[in-house]
């Protein structure tokens, strides 16, 4: 059943619910990332992303702040959750796609269509990276932490690598364009999009 349509300008990409559940963060293809409002379901903030597509987007559980990638800048923004404030701009270059905070670490892993994942300390704003021989595109964090998932959209892989050694520790073969990568709450499943037209599960 639909209780509602927000409009937004341009495309929307990617969307995130607020730390505390009472908004939601979506970006778009117009340069831009909102803030909507669930109780009164009206936009209650607007940010541009530096003159280049918002993609991608996740929310911090520890802070609540909001990070999302712009491609074609190749940066990242940390944003105010409120009012969609740049607090920081993280510049890791090539064109950053999907964003993960690994919020007991205080890391953030940025996946990047040419070259290697990048890995921000959220504490320095240092960074460096994991080469993981592939462009990348989805990226997701296990719940516990431990691991991170960064999907090789030419090579129809999914590279699971150790989030302390930094090292690739897996590869699975998903064949076509590997997407999104998401969780069960236990962790115990992963749902991996594809765009060729199907969807594989990972126990």
């Amino acid at each position: 059943m639909t209780v509602g349509n927000f409009a937004v300008e341009g495309n929307p990409f990617s969307v995130a619910p607020s730390r505390d559940g009472a908004a939601i963060f979506v970006t778009t293809n117009v340069d831009s990332v909102y803030r909507i409002e669930l109780g009164d379901r009206r936009v209650s903030a607007t940010q541009g992303t530096d003159g280049a597509a918002a993609q991608g987007l996740d929310v911090d559980r520890a802070t609540g702040r909001l990070y999302v990638s712009t491609r074609a800048a190749g940066t990242v923004l940390e944003l105010d959750p409120r009012t969609l404030a740049v607090i920081r701009r993280f510049a890791p270059g090539g064109m950053t796609q999907e964003p993960a905070v690994a919020s007991g670490s205080r890391e953030l892993w940025v996946a990047n269509e040419r070259g290697p994942v990048s890995v921000i300390s959220l504490a320095t704003g240092e960074v460096s990276e994991v080469n993981v021989d592939g462009a990348t595109w989805g990226l997701a964090v296990t719940p516990d932490e431990q691991q991170v998932w960064v999907g090789l959209i030419e090579d129809g892989v999914v590279a699971v690598i150790d989030r302390a050694s930094r090292q690739v520790v897996r590869r699975i073969a998903t064949r076509g364009r590997p997407r999104r990568i998401r969780f069960t709450r236990a962790g115990d499943v992963a749902v991996i999009t594809n765009e060729q037209g199907w969807v594989t599960i990972v126990r």
